[in-house]
């Protein structure tokens, strides 16, 4: 049989032998802790045993790897979010610096110091071989790529990845501001009466093939070469160069003398505003060449541009057209 003590387990504390009243100004107050409780009351409210502790130990080994690993993926995760938000401002903000030589190429040394001085918080940044990339894709953007490889914090993680090592990226790119090219001089001339012509021959269709011996060239300057057409004929247009320089060599072809009263080689950065027919670009090593369908009779230049390095050797250009080989 239960003793009596255990025959109170589970009943409201007043019912409890052990318990007291005691008198407070007028009034009664209960006192709500016992005077003793029992050890053999396994049942009652309160009391943990050694089956619940033994269970809370095993659910908590279960769960702790689990939230620590979790713990460790945000700290990294948070990590590279960071430096990918760095990375991609210093990107930003290096191709601002770059398009501000409004069509000369700014030296690199200057874009990794805007570079770096963006990415402060990622000091290791400079010291990665090969951090940037800067490219003309064409005459009138600049693109700065950068590459750094962030290193993992936790060992746990670092040895999940295999290497370690996340190689973040970024890029941006930015258009080049142009100058206004200033207009040429016109000077009106007066018309000279003329003969009446007296009607000729057809003329013999003939296939020129013109070599030019293009001057060396400063930093975005060209040279440009005036031609005739007597007949419809296509027209191809070859620039090669035995000198290692850097930069571009493009190939512009237009209808008629848009450089007309400028001098040969052409002002630094000028461009006609003629519409261009044809265009093309290659690096100074592998050279460059343009080719167009039939073209109307009448008078063509070629426009051979350097960007982005001078040459102080002259080069070799060629011309190929039919008709009015001169």
């Amino acid at each position: 049989m239960r003793s009596a003590e255990n025959s109170w387990c589970g009943h409201h504390p007043d019912q409890r032998p052990g318990h007291v009243r005691e008198l407070s100004r007028g009034g009664l107050w209960r006192a709500d802790r016992p005077v003793a409780r029992s050890r053999r009351c396994r049942g009652a409210p309160g009391v943990v045993t050694r089956r619940t502790c033994g269970q809370s130990l095993v659910e908590l080994a279960l769960v702790a790897p689990v939230v620590i690993l979790l713990a460790m993926a945000v700290w990294d995760g948070g990590s590279v979010l960071r430096e990918q938000v760095v990375l991609q401002q210093a990107a930003r903000d290096g191709a601002r610096v770059a398009a501000a030589g409004y069509g000369q190429s700014v030296p690199s040394s200057t874009v990794a110091d805007a570079v770096t001085a963006s990415a402060a918080d990622l000091p290791m940044l400079a010291n990665t071989p090969g951090y940037l990339s800067i490219s003309y894709a064409d005459p009138r953007t600049v693109q700065v790529r950068l590459t750094y490889p962030h290193t993992l914090i936790t060992p746990v993680l670092r040895q999940l990845w295999g290497g370690g090592t996340v190689v973040l990226s970024a890029s941006a790119t930015f258009y080049l501001p142009q100058l206004t090219p200033v207009p040429a001089t016109i000077v009106a001339s007066t018309p000279t009466p003329t003969a009446t012509s007296t009607p000729t021959l057809t003329p013999t269709v003939v296939t020129c093939n013109r070599d030019l011996t293009i001057p060396p060239l400063g930093n975005n300057t060209g040279f440009f070469e005036t031609f005739q057409l007597t007949v419809s004929s296509s027209i191809t247009a070859t620039w090669t160069t035995s000198e290692a320089v850097g930069g571009k060599l493009w190939l512009y072809l237009y209808a008629g003398d848009p450089f007309s009263g400028q001098p040969d080689p052409a002002p630094e950065n000028f461009f006609p505003s003629d519409p261009v027919l044809a265009s093309n670009s290659g690096d100074a090593g592998a050279g460059v060449s343009l080719s167009t369908s039939a073209e109307s009779p009448g008078t063509y230049t070629v426009y051979f541009f350097e960007r982005g390095a001078g040459m102080s050797k002259a080069s070799t250009g060629g011309l190929g057209y039919s008709g009015g080989c001169s």
